[in-house]
């Protein structure tokens, strides 16, 4: 386990018994620009959850921690590096960061707190990871992202601009909807 990572939890305690004190913006965000997956996935984890964010002074925007999630995402989507019997790791496996990213887009597309700009932003992510993706990494998007995102008659919508681009457009027509 690396520094970072044992700073981390020891700063923000265990999920049974969460340390009480403030945690410095400032610290937060530095630990969130680590370039070590499995430290992302703590800070991601860690930024779940209210028991653990409502200590960070001043509190953390959105802006804070979205490309934090992005970037964990991605790695998470593309590297798909999890290893089931690994209980030290923070790490998702590819189809479980799949999921998470759904869950999250969900929650940030009907924030209505968040402009409408970062939902492009986080849209135009999508986009250029399944571009740049390989055909595992094309897959998860479509039956781990799409597919579930789908099942939100106005999110389905705002994609529809994926049926006319040549690159997406097999994406959004492979998409299987569940209903």
């Amino acid at each position: 386990m690396n520094e970072d990572l044992n700073s981390i939890l020891a700063s923000f305690g265990d999920p049974e018994s969460p340390n009480v004190g403030k945690l410095k913006r400032n610290v937060v965000l530095g630990w969130m620009r680590s370039q070590d997956i499995n430290t992302m996935g703590a800070i991601y984890s860690l930024l779940l959850k209210r028991v653990y964010t409502n200590r960070i002074e001043p509190p953390l925007a959105f802006e804070d921690y979205k490309d934090l999630f992005l970037r964990f995402y991605e790695r998470c989507i593309t590297e798909d590096l999890a290893l089931a019997y690994d209980l030290d790791s923070f790490v998702l496996s590819r189809y479980t960061a799949a999921h998470d990213f759904t869950r999250w887009f969900i929650s940030v597309f009907q924030d209505n707190q968040i402009p409408r700009d970062h939902i492009d932003e986080i849209k135009n992510w999508l986009r250029q990871l399944y571009i740049d993706g390989s055909s595992a990494v094309k897959l998860s998007i479509e039956t781990g992202i799409l597919e579930h995102l789908f099942t939100v008659e106005q999110i389905k919508r705002d994609f529809s601009d994926w049926k006319s681009d040549p690159l997406l457009k097999s994406a959004y027509q492979s998409a299987p909807v569940s209903h």
